[in-house]
């Protein structure tokens, strides 16, 4: 296997810049018309394509800092000043290495440009783009997609020129002004946006290294996770747990890394549930129940547009971590002879992980409970006894480990959003 290219990065961006949709049409909306009209502002701008790029990325990962999924009217409400999600996005981003010019354009993205103060927010140089970035994150609030866009513009832009050189640069105004109807029917037509945004993207080696492939799901699970901080340190715990227990049972590194990888992503679906059901301290009533019960399907669904053969096993093993080999799990109802190993490796750990930890509507639970309420499923023919056994047997090195790897995201969360 040739490990410097392991997985399309742009796709993987896309589709979880997607996720949204299922929650808040209007936001996910957001996202791509703020892409889009990146893209077409810094055509006009003549931008050079590493410039481009870093746009894209960072005009899809603008608001990653908000760990709950924003209404578009609470989106309107930053308005010119420096934002706390501005630094947590950017801080999340800066530690990984695949898109560093990417995280100083979203740190900055709500700086107003003060007739070119702008340029330094303290003694740090501002990136030309996050001023771009901030017209076109203003340009996408204020389109109504109920009403004709042409309708709009002028008020829009009328807008604008009333806060430039005050928040947005004269320059960046000038090309909205000069764009042609195209650029604002596109912008209003959801299936042009994303065609001509993945258009743009084939234009880079979209592959990244097995190492920054695991980089990025660290990523992602701190975006997934962070939503709640019950949830802080899941998929961390599920990750390590699975592949600890993988390791158990002999496998090979490379397999040992697909499955934590799988398990840092095994819950990106639950970025299409909105996080007050994710953080509800009473029981949750049938119908959010049911909502809840969507992440796997959605986790499958985000990872199958990433046409890898490598993504289609990290996809079932993450995707089946609420089957049963009965038959009576979600979202697919499979049984015994359709989850294979590692799709039992992560139902155990994801299981584990669950049960020891801290929930909004109770603390984890001790060695005897979570002890045999796993017995119990695996004697009720719901999950893999020989899994159960292998973790059981060595209970106190998977909880140890456990443990201390959460502990340290912990500190990590509660240091990053205080």
């Amino acid at each position: 296997m040739n490990h410097n290219k392991y997985l399309p990065i742009h796709k993987l961006i896309m589709s979880v810049a997607h996720a949204t949709k299922i929650v808040d049409q209007a936001v996910f909306n957001h996202h791509q018309q703020v892409a889009y009209t990146t893209l077409r502002l810094a055509r006009k701008l003549e931008y050079q394509d590493s410039s481009i790029h870093n746009l894209l990325v960072a005009s899809l990962l603008h608001d990653i800092g908000m760990f709950a999924i924003a209404s578009k009217i609470e989106l309107l409400k930053f308005e010119y000043r420096h934002t706390k999600h501005a630094d947590i996005g950017a801080s999340l981003l800066e530690k990984y290495p695949f898109f560093p010019e990417a995280a100083p354009i979203i740190r900055y993205h709500h700086l107003a440009w003060q007739d070119g103060e702008g340029e330094f927010h303290g003694e740090r140089s501002v990136p030309e783009e996050s001023h771009l970035l901030h017209l076109s994150d203003r340009v996408s609030l204020m389109v109504d997609d109920k009403s004709n866009i042409l309708d709009q513009k002028n008020n829009i832009i009328n807008y604008l020129e009333e806060r430039t050189p005050t928040v947005f640069k004269q320059k960046d105004l000038k090309a909205l002004k000069a764009m042609e109807d195209d650029f604002w029917f596109s912008l209003v037509n959801p299936v042009v946006m994303r065609i001509e945004l993945e258009d743009e993207f084939t234009k880079y080696d979209g592959f990244i290294s097995k190492k920054q492939s695991m980089d990025l799901a660290k990523f992602y699970s701190k975006i997934i996770d962070y939503r709640s901080k019950f949830t802080s340190t899941h998929s961390l715990g599920v990750a390590k747990t699975a592949r600890h227990l993988a390791n158990k049972l002999g496998w090979p590194k490379e397999d040992l890394d697909d499955m934590e990888l799988a398990g840092y992503l095994h819950d990106l679906g639950k970025l299409a549930i909105p996080s007050d059901i994710l953080n509800k301290k009473g029981s949750l009533s049938e119908s959010e129940y049911n909502l809840i019960k969507s992440h796997t399907y959605h986790t499958y669904h985000i990872l199958h547009p990433i046409k890898v053969k490598k993504i289609n096993k990290i996809k079932r093993w993450a995707a089946n971590h609420h089957e049963h080999l009965d038959g009576s799990g979600y979202p697919f109802g499979l049984s015994s002879d359709k989850l294979c190993t590692g799709s039992r490796v992560m139902m155990v750990a994801d299981k584990f992980t669950a049960l020891t930890e801290d929930r909004p509507y109770r603390k984890g639970m001790s060695q005897k409970q979570v002890t045999n309420i796993l017995n119990d499923l695996a004697d009720s023919g719901k999950i893999d006894k020989g899994m159960v056994n292998l973790l059981l047997e060595d209970y106190n090195s998977f909880d140890h480990m456990r443990s201390e790897i959460q502990n340290n995201r912990e500190k990590e969360y509660s240091k990053l959003v205080n």
